[in-house]
């Protein structure tokens, strides 16, 4: 516990430092980057990036002081109403989230097409999703929490506890930290009780392939299946724009929330491969994307028995993610009514 709080306590105090001194420089740092991106004709990139940290850093100290009023709220104790102060820190999930992905969907000029979205709900429901950009945490959140209202516990990485916000909010929603250098029969045991007292409400998320998609990620890893698994292997290598997916706390997920009579949600989305790490932003190849999120239900009735079957089953469903990211640019081309920013409106 003591570790938790100085790990808040800094986290805190280093973001905070960092926005104040973005804030005291703007004028100086604008006019550099201004002059360094007309030079090198990059679309404003290190601006649009510069704009991202700052709105990145105020959300963060807005959220935490929010979450401090939270607390506050409650008397200073969350068990005198749990349900009442878990609704209120999924208000504050959703309004953080739509902050972020408003601000980077201006800044990035991105544009948004979203299909099957309301197949999320009702709950439960387990979402697998695909992994491959550093909007993958706030997509949910905005699509099928701000719209739908559905309440999104997440399996996240360890390391993410270093972000003040996800740390505090994030440890008092229902969400699973694990740690990503190994699948432990503890860790995997913890994804599965995640799911566990799921409602109509309530959906839990994992990304089946543990990690964003890189093509160096994808060739390592079905060599070692083709010193382990040959039928897995001979399935990995019919996927191209995915990773094969590790089926340890999907699986767990899928033991603990079938018997509850929830169903699957496969959250597929195309068009962020060229946004893996902030810093992509500087090659400005994001800049303008259009972004086709889709979504599909399977019901809980269609997911076999046996854990080898739902092996199978899970890479025949990663198969059809890999098919969707595969699909031509012109499918994914905007409908003339599609909003620029929809995903801030959401």
């Amino acid at each position: 516990m003591a570790r938790r709080w100085i790990r808040r306590v800094t986290m805190v105090a280093i973001y905070a430092t960092a926005w104040s001194v973005i804030q005291a420089l703007s004028p100086v740092l604008v006019a550099a980057l201004l002059v360094h991106d007309l030079l090198r004709r990059n679309g404003l990139a290190s601006l649009r990036l510069l704009g991202l940290l700052w709105v990145f850093l105020l959300a963060e100290l807005l959220g935490v002081g929010l979450a401090v009023l939270i607390w506050v709220r409650h008397g200073l104790v969350p068990g005198r109403d749990h349900d009442l102060f878990l609704e209120d820190n999924y208000r504050l999930q959703r309004w953080w989230a739509r902050l972020l992905l408003g601000a980077g969907s201006r800044l990035l000029r991105l544009r948004w097409r979203v299909e099957g979205d309301a197949q999320a709900v009702p709950g439960p429901v387990v979402v697998l999703m695909r992994h491959t950009s550093i909007l993958d945490t706030i997509l949910p959140v905005v699509f099928l929490g701000a719209r739908h209202g559905l309440r999104v516990r997440y399996v996240l990485k360890s390391e993410l506890q270093l972000d003040p916000c996800l740390d505090i909010v994030g440890n008092r929603i229902p969400n699973c930290f694990v740690n990503r250098a190994g699948e432990t029969e503890r860790e995997v045991e913890a994804v599965g009780r995640m799911a566990d007292g799921m409602g109509p409400r309530d959906g839990a998320l994992i990304y089946p392939e543990g990690t964003r998609f890189e093509a160096r990620k994808l060739a390592s890893i079905q060599a070692r299946l083709a010193s382990k698994d040959p039928e897995l292997h001979a399935m990995s290598l019919r996927l191209h724009r995915v990773l094969p997916p590790r089926p340890g706390g999907t699986l767990a997920l899928l033991e603990h929330a079938l018997p509850q009579g929830a169903d699957v949600v496969i959250f597929a989305h195309k068009g962020l491969e060229r946004l893996v790490r902030l810093h992509d932003v500087l090659s400005g190849a994001a800049v303008g994307s259009q972004v086709c999120v889709r979504l599909w239900r399977i019901p809980g009735a269609e997911v076999p028995e046996g854990r080898d079957a739902r092996v199978r089953w899970l890479y025949e469903r990663w198969e059809q993610v890999d098919a969707f990211a595969r699909e031509d640019a012109d499918e994914g081309a905007a409908r003339p009514n599609d909003a620029p920013h929809e995903a801030a409106r959401a």
